[in-house]
């Protein structure tokens, strides 16, 4: 009997009660683990393997139609990289626009997108509270949406199919294989999430880490030889006086120290740039200047996208 669970899609299983997929009674829909989540709000970090290669070459062989799924804190050159590898027709998808302050306007992320990143047509905002694509799924029959674990791509698919059984949680890789959803005379596929290396690599920090309200940026003027300690989880040191704003969720405690960090590296940053911290935000520094950030931290450098 091959039944899958309606939340994350994953093949279920009665043998091992340490893989995933596990259920004591193949007659249940969900997999131990989303009912344990969508009822007791517990996260296991218990997830298969994921391969960004074969989620993609099965997309370009599978699919009609494919909607790829990004928020603005996320956006990488690696990620992008993912997007450019799909062939098939496809429409990058902005996300959770309702989380962004009002100074990152859609024309500005739009100018980023095409200049910075070169994505350049079937741009689409959307949000928990607006995704309705039914204008652009008509002629496809096999549409394929992927992105980043927890940018809302199970989110989205409930909104435009009303089928509330798939699993939208904090965890990470919370879709853990192919869910296909059945819509009209349409298969609506949600694709288990593209793994980039990150610095969200723990699953009890994504409540603080994930913003689910209006972010409000954060401006520090910063004298020379701060110390920026964000929630205890990273620190970044500034060499010069600067300007820095943080968007960054709110949840995620931001304090000024007056020490060095233990172990860092070093970078230099050109002026009026964004330093994305993958995973968590990005912070704008107004000034050139060189920074010490906490060891191996996974960070990208853009032109900012106020420029």
């Amino acid at each position: 009997m091959n039944k899958k669970c309606v939340g994350c899609g994953i093949l279920l299983q009665t043998q091992n009660k340490e893989n995933s997929g596990y259920v004591s009674d193949l007659n249940f829909s969900y997999c131990e683990r989303c009912f344990r989540n969508i009822n007791y709000s517990e996260i296991n970090d218990l997830n298969v393997a994921i391969d960004n290669h074969s989620i993609i070459d099965k997309i370009n062989k599978k699919s009609d139609l494919v909607f790829f799924v990004a928020d603005l804190l996320n956006l990488s050159e690696d990620l992008i990289k993912i997007y450019k590898k799909i062939s098939k027709p496809k429409y990058f998808v902005i996300n959770k626009i309702d989380v962004l302050p009002k100074s990152i306007t859609l024309d500005k992320i739009t100018n980023l997108l095409k200049n910075e990143y070169k994505i350049t047509e079937n741009i689409i905002y959307t949000s928990k509270n607006n995704s309705n694509l039914l204008d652009k799924i008509e002629k496809a029959k096999n549409i394929y949406f992927c992105g980043l674990s927890n940018s809302g791509k199970s989110t989205i698919i409930s909104n435009l199919t009303g089928n509330n059984n798939l699993i939208k949680s904090y965890m990470l890789n919370s879709t853990q294989d192919y869910n296909i959803v059945d819509f009209e005379d349409k298969k609506i596929i949600d694709c288990p999430g593209f793994v980039l290396v990150s610095n969200l690599q723990n699953d009890k920090l994504l409540k603080i880490i994930l913003p689910s309200k209006k972010i409000n940026p954060r401006t520090f003027q910063i004298s020379k030889e701060v110390t920026l300690n964000f929630h205890d989880i990273f620190s970044i040191r500034l060499e010069d006086e600067n300007s820095v704003t943080c968007y960054i969720s709110n949840g995620l405690v931001i304090k000024k120290i007056y020490k060095e960090i233990a172990e860092y590296d070093e970078i230099t940053i050109p002026s009026n740039s964004d330093l994305i911290i993958k995973g968590i935000g990005f912070i704008n520094i107004k000034n050139k200047t060189t920074i010490k950030i906490t060891k191996n931290l996974i960070v990208d450098i853009r032109n900012s996208i106020f420029k």
